[in-house]
């Protein structure tokens, strides 16, 4: 009978857990950016913000983190507004550029077209960073050219070249057929964009929402040939 009781409460609890949990196409979420924030707004944030909280992989999580900058000192400071800090704040500051949008700059390709992140606005955008000297790079090129074909319809990916030289940067493009958005802004893993987006190591990865925000990045490459795609599925809608 104990035993019985217990399932039962494991049940309900289950239950609960599930009739709680929201997405980004509910009503009450769509009115929070289209309202202005008050006690209210606070209020209607929170259960979103526990959600995010406890797993920020959560394909709402940007849409939560986006809210949070719209509150001013004086909302963080209320009773509902430092909740909302102690749930937000510390994932905000561990990634400081999660969440937030894209930083762009002027790019060129090798015909010397110039072109803007903005310009694949609407779409999925992953950055690829990479170098002729760079191995792991490109280790990496196949599965790219093969997820470029593979996602068409949703994601644009843009290889960013690093080696600083056109001549060198031209040759390995086409000896390794790059035949996807091929760019540089004139930089190295020492300067330029590169830098602006806390680069450290290559191959270097970003992934972009439509909106225009950064969803998730990371450093490296496995020997997994589908080492990009289970990385960029688990946020692509």
């Amino acid at each position: 009978m104990k035993k019985t009781i217990t399932l039962l409460t494991l049940l309900s609890i289950m239950l609960s857990v599930t009739a709680q949990t929201v997405d980004m196409n509910d009503a009450t979420f769509r009115q929070l950016y289209e309202e202005p924030v008050s006690q209210e707004w606070m209020t209607k944030l929170e259960p979103y913000a526990h959600q995010v909280s406890n797993d920020v992989d959560n394909p709402l999580s940007e849409k939560v983190y986006m809210l949070y900058p719209r509150m001013t000192d004086d909302d963080k400071n209320t009773p509902t507004g430092k909740k909302l800090k102690d749930l937000l704040l510390a994932n905000l500051l561990r990634d400081p550029l999660r969440w937030q949008p894209a930083i762009d700059t002027d790019f060129k390709d090798l015909e010397g077209n110039a072109h803007k992140l903005a310009d694949y606005r609407g779409k999925y955008v992953l950055l690829d960073f990479w170098a002729s000297w760079c191995r792991p790079c490109i280790m990496a090129l196949p599965e790219i050219r093969s997820l470029t074909e593979k996602y068409k319809d949703k994601l644009i990916i843009v290889s960013i070249n690093l080696d600083g030289d056109i001549d060198k940067w031209r040759q390995v493009a086409e000896k390794h057929n790059i035949s996807w958005t091929n760019l540089s802004d004139g930089g190295t893993d020492h300067s330029g964009i590169f830098t602006q987006y806390m680069g450290v190591g290559i191959p270097y990865f970003i992934l972009i929402s439509p909106d225009g925000n950064v969803m998730v990045r990371w450093e490296g490459y496995g020997s997994d040939n589908t080492y990009i795609e289970k990385r960029i599925t688990r946020y692509m809608k």
